[in-house]
C-alpha cells in the first residue's frame, strides 16, 4: 500500500492513500479537515496523479495543519510524601495541548528549579492532543511559593499556575492547639479558685451565726414568768 504522509512540526498529521484514493487523518484533531479535503475531487485527483511534483496540495495541507493548536490546561496536586510527614509532592498536569512540542517548568519564588524535577515523558491523549506531568517534591513549612510555567505555541504568551501553602508553617497549628489547651486550664483553674473562695466565704458566715446563736441573750431580752 502506498501512500504519502504530510507533517507538521516533526508530527504526522495527514497521508494520502493510493489504494483507495483518499485523504486519511493521521491524528484525530484533523478528520474534519480531511473529510473536506475528501469531498475536494479536484485536490484528489492532482495528488493521485503526481506523485513526485504535488506543491498545490502540499500547501493546502500544510497551511492547514500550521494553523491547528489547542492551549493546554494546567491542573496542580498535591499529596503526603510517605515516610515525610512533613512534605509534599506537588504535580503539575498539562493537558490537552497541540502541537507536541511544549516547555514547562516549575518555579520556586519565581526562580527555575533545575533539579528536583520530576518530569513525565509527553504522552498523547485519544483526541490527539498531548499531555505532561512535572512533580517537585517540596516543604511547605518554608512558606515558598511554587509556579508551573508553559511555554506554547497555542498562547503568545507564557500560562502560569501558582501554588502557595495554606498555613505559612504547620507547626503554628500545633502552638495554636497548645495555647488554647493552656488557655483552657487557666480558666478551669481560676474558676476553681473563685468557687473555692465562695464556698469558704459561706462557711465562715455560717460559723459565725453559730457562734452568735450561742452567745447569751442581753438582761434587756430577759421575761418574767408570773
Amino acid at each position: 500500500m502506498a501512500t504519502l504522509q504530510f507533517a507538521y512540526n516533526g508530527e504526522a498529521a495527514v497521508c494520502f492513500n493510493y489504494t483507495t484514493g483518499k485523504f486519511v487523518a493521521i491524528s484525530p484533531l484533523v478528520k474534519s479537515f480531511v473529510d473536506d479535503l475528501n469531498r475536494n475531487q479536484k485536490i484528489i485527483r492532482n495528488v493521485a496523479r503526481y506523485v513526485n511534483d504535488m506543491p498545490f496540495a502540499m500547501g493546502i495541507v500544510h497551511q492547514a495543519v500550521q494553523t491547528l493548536t489547542m492551549k493546554p490546561t494546567i491542573t496542580i496536586t498535591s499529596r503526603h510524601m510517605k515516610n515525610r510527614e512533613n512534605n509534599l509532592a506537588l504535580t503539575c498536569q498539562v493537558h490537552g495541548f497541540y502541537p507536541k512540542k511544549i516547555h514547562a517548568m516549575w518555579l520556586r519564588n519565581g526562580v527555575a528549579i533545575d533539579r528536583e524535577v520530576l518530569n513525565t515523558s509527553i504522552l498523547p491523549n485519544r483526541d490527539g492532543t498531548f499531555q505532561v506531568r512535572l512533580q517537585v517534591e517540596i516543604d511547605p513549612g518554608k512558606g515558598d511559593t511554587y509556579t508551573c510555567e508553559i511555554e506554547h505555541l497555542s498562547v503568545p504568551d507564557k500560562l502560569h499556575a501558582v501554588w502557595v501553602p495554606k498555613n505559612t508553617y504547620p507547626v503554628y497549628g500545633y502552638v495554636i492547639g497548645i495555647i488554647a489547651g493552656i488557655i483552657g486550664i487557666l480558666t478551669a483553674v481560676f474558676g476553681g479558685m473563685i468557687r473555692w473562695k465562695e464556698l469558704c466565704s459561706h462557711g465562715e458566715n455560717d460559723r459565725l451565726c453559730e457562734e452568735l446563736g450561742q452567745m447569751p441573750r442581753p438582761a434587756s431580752e430577759c421575761t418574767t414568768e408570773v
